[in-house]
């Protein structure tokens, strides 16, 4: 029975975490990228883009 809750606690918290990025991946290309493609310069934004590439390394 510990296992059975263990697994049912893990796929409810995996379940939580993919709405949360995917409501953060939904601001982020409605709201903040276009902005920023308006008040940044494409050097700026290259640069963020490397640094964001970086990180998933």
């Amino acid at each position: 029975m510990i296992l059975k809750d263990a697994i049912g606690l893990a796929s409810t918290k995996t379940n939580l975490l993919r709405q949360l990025y995917s409501e953060h991946i939904q601001v982020e290309e409605t709201i903040v990228f276009p902005h920023a493609v308006r008040v940044l310069d494409s050097g700026s934004i290259a640069a963020m883009g490397a640094e964001f590439s970086a990180r998933r390394r």
